[in-house]
């Protein structure tokens, strides 16, 4: 708001004149108007003319001397909404604890917003109250945090990282070997293979450990779901058209997963979890997690896999 002001000044005549007017000078007043963050609005002014300019400074939601650690305040709750946006218990409390200048009955009104609250997230919203599906994720749209740990993670892969927690399409594999006699890999069959073999003839060979590592379709929803499993993380992605990409395509929130012996445990939040016996078959291509409780089991296949070849 712009006010202009003419104001006569006794002491002050026109220079030369022999006229006892006074004189008469045009001076002006700004005010503006702020909001403190609960709403309630202050002024400042600013008075400015031919004779100078006079400022006020502005004016303070919280004066450090109101502020009384030794004061007794009543132990009641008739909550005020201090004018920095924090709610006190009762208005000395507001004035002796956290020495504000101006309060208004009642709590602070905290307005609740949208956004992604997926912590891993290229925009993650720590203030967001409520995941609205606006989550973006590596690599597309930001670079890999630290704290992903993305590397290779196939256990069978020749650039396997065991502390990646998450693959980032990085693994190699060796081609197979056109001559897989050759066990010393010299590109010849010579008495040193066969020394090779003779010296772990009569042993028994094992099976590497089973593990879901990796990525997986649950049985009859092979062309819209997939879970890639990690170290520690069960991500789910879904898709229309059967074309799957990364986990940075996966829904906000993977399941926590780990295993108890032969048991597997999916946390499902909410006080939800899948837990039942791991059982491998068709040479670690399919999965079964048999629940207890005679509930139905869930059967998992690697991608790429075709259930019927399983059976």
């Amino acid at each position: 708001m712009f006010v202009s002001v003419l104001h006569t000044n006794e002491s002050a005549f026109h220079d030369g004149s022999p006229d006892p007017w006074a004189c008469l000078i045009e001076d002006y007043l700004v005010w503006e108007i702020n909001t403190y963050p609960n709403g309630t609005e202050y002024g400042t002014w600013t008075l400015g003319g031919s004779i100078g300019v006079d400022v006020s400074g502005p004016v303070s939601c919280v004066d450090p001397d109101l502020i009384d650690p030794s004061a007794v305040c009543p132990e009641i709750f008739e909550p005020v909404c201090g004018c920095d946006g924090v709610t006190y218990s009762n208005a000395c409390e507001a004035t002796n604890t956290g020495g504000v200048t101006a309060w208004e009955d009642g709590p602070c009104i905290v307005i609740e917003y949208g956004g992604c609250t997926y912590p891993q997230a290229c925009n993650y919203d720590p203030g967001a109250a409520f995941e609205d599906g606006s989550c973006t994720f590596p690599p597309e749209s930001c670079a890999w945090p630290d704290a992903w740990a993305a590397g290779c993670t196939y256990g069978d892969a020749d650039n396997y990282d065991e502390s990646a927690t998450v693959d980032d399409g990085s693994c190699t594999w060796a081609p197979c070997s056109s001559c897989p006699e050759d066990i010393n890999g010299d590109d010849a069959i010579t008495v040193s293979d066969v020394l090779q073999l003779l010296g772990v003839f009569g042993t028994g060979c094992t099976e590497p450990p089973f593990s879901l590592i990796g990525r997986w379709h649950p049985e009859t929803f092979e062309t819209n779901t997939l879970y890639e499993f990690t170290e520690t993380l069960r991500y789910t992605i879904y898709s229309g058209d059967g074309t799957f990409g990364g986990i940075e395509d996966a829904i906000p929130n993977p399941n926590p997963w780990h295993m108890e012996g032969d048991t597997v445990v999916i946390d499902l939040f909410f006080g939800n979890e899948l837990r039942g016996l791991l059982e491998p078959s068709c040479g670690g291509q399919k999965a079964t997690i048999g629940p207890d409780g005679g509930l139905s089991p869930s059967v998992l296949h690697r991608e790429g896999v075709n259930p019927a070849d399983c059976e």
